[in-house]
């Protein structure tokens, strides 16, 4: 083996690590949109943006995750002259334990996702080799079991469910605050919702005036988000006016299904609350309408409906971790264990993943081959 194979392992780990932090740092910039205008950044906003010292393990993580893989990978080729799916295999599963490298948190994520995308990868690739049926709006289907159960954790049990996105969808509903949702829909005393939601006016009156904030707030934040992938791409130079109606086309949709979703939810949850008067908010009450609500997904596009939908999956995994935690049949094991599991959970979850990507990229979503082109 010549030090060419090696020297592109090193090109792309450190593209790698450069990606992953910049992408970082803009992920916390764009967690300050909803409460700043969009063009009314502050430099204080830019500063808070700026890569620290925890903000370089996932880095770490994902460039150390690269090297191993293509070094095992081009290793396997040398060793077994030949390139398939279970050099992707070996490869995956031995570069796994480079998940030690995060912290518990940020750890706990990143298996819950790969965990997430590799159901998916194993769906995806039973229906096209024949072992598995495509289900008629199964991807609906999918969707509405987990935004109900998500819908019910933040109604009832908001623990299940990680701080920061618990915090971030009452940010976004524009009109919650916890005390707030834990008054109506977790105390024993009921309280009509004129009284703390919305004095002087219906609900009707309140969910259309909190649609249109809705709509606005999602309107700025995926401008930002689409906007920035669509400057990476090379088609803007040749195509631009194409491009910039494509692009607020799909800033619409994804507006237009979040606002019609969180509307249609918390007026069905408001009118039934009201309808049945008791406290708590019954569990049955927050299935309804966050099935009905579950409709809005018919907007988007259905690449997009894919990626909504492991989203949910994704949290819904997290709740039921949570939930398992809470019965104490995870928290009685010791801190190894955990972490070993943690480690066996992803390099099982990665297998599939990097199989699909290397053999059948179809059979993984858009977004993770995407990832995976800018890591291995």
């Amino acid at each position: 083996m010549d030090g060419r194979p090696f020297s592109n392992i090193a090109k792309r780990t450190a593209r790698a690590f450069c990606v992953a932090l910049c992408a970082r740092s803009a992920l916390k910039l764009l967690k300050r949109l909803p409460s700043r205008p969009l063009l009314r950044l502050s430099v204080s906003d830019l500063l808070d943006g700026r890569p620290t010292t925890d903000d370089c393990r996932f880095p770490l993580f994902l460039s150390f995750y690269s090297a191993s893989y293509q070094i095992i990978d081009k290793l396997l080729h040398f060793c077994r002259r030949t390139r398939d799916g279970c050099n992707a295999i070996v490869a995956a599963s031995l570069a796994g334990p480079s998940i030690i490298l995060l912290d518990s948190s940020d750890g706990h994520t990143i298996v819950l996702f790969a965990l997430a995308r590799s159901l998916e990868a194993l769906f995806n690739t039973s229906i096209k080799r024949g072992y598995l049926k495509q289900l008629p709006f199964g991807t609906l289907i999918l969707f509405s079991v987990c935004h109900c159960i998500v819908c019910c954790a933040v109604l009832r049990k908001p623990n299940l469910l990680p701080k920061s996105y618990y915090k971030a969808l009452l940010k976004y509903s524009e009109c919650f605050d916890d005390n707030i949702a834990s008054v109506m829909f977790r105390q024993s005393t009921y309280v009509p919702c004129e009284r703390i939601l919305h004095k002087g006016m219906s609900c009707w009156q309140h969910i259309t005036y909190t649609a249109i904030r809705i709509f606005a707030q999602f309107v700025k934040f995926y401008s930002v988000l689409y906007g920035v992938g669509v400057i990476m791409q090379p088609k803007i130079l040749r195509k631009p006016v194409s491009t910039f109606k494509t692009l607020a086309r799909n800033v619409l949709n994804s507006a237009l299904f979040f606002s019609v979703d969180a509307s249609v939810f918390m007026g069905l949850v408001c009118v039934l609350r009201k309808a049945v008067g008791t406290a708590p908010l019954p569990v049955s009450v927050a299935v309804i309408s966050s099935t009905l609500a579950s409709f809005a997904l018919l907007i988007e596009r259905p690449s997009r409906r894919l990626e909504l939908t492991m989203f949910m999956v994704h949290h819904t995994l997290h709740i039921i971790h949570s939930w398992l935690n809470d019965l104490r049949l995870i928290r009685q094991a010791g801190s190894s264990l955990k972490r070993l599991t943690k480690v066996l959970v992803f390099c099982l979850s990665m297998m599939p993943i990097m199989h699909a990507y290397e053999r059948e990229r179809s059979c993984n979503s858009s977004l993770m081959n995407g990832v995976l082109s800018f890591v291995v």
